[in-house]
């Protein structure tokens, strides 16, 4: 929130206690992120691209996560990752 830039090599990873139907929001988000939704099995469940700034609606994807990944918008597309990809976490421990 209320970060008006952001590089192709930056982001925020959200680790829940829990795998769900995690949602987000928009709101004091002054530009658009790619939103890469993870399951415990460390798979890309789906991804919402290009998020429009400021919203309010609620994002997330019918299929339970356990971490999800903001990044700048576009990085999805620019780096062809599509959901079913696996994913690796490096210097992360995760516990499952």
């Amino acid at each position: 929130m209320h970060q008006s830039k952001l590089g192709f090599d930056e982001g925020m990873l959200f680790v829940m206690p829990y795998s769900g139907f995690h949602r987000f929001w928009m709101k004091n988000t002054p530009i658009s992120l790619d939103l890469i939704f993870i399951g415990e099995d460390l798979k890309i469940k789906g991804i919402i691209e290009r998020t429009i700034p400021e919203s309010n609606e609620p994002l997330g994807i019918d299929e339970p996560s356990r971490y999800v990944l903001e990044v700048r918008a576009g990085f999805a597309q620019r780096f062809g990752i599509k959901e079913g990809d696996e994913v690796k976490f490096l210097k992360i421990e995760v516990q499952k």
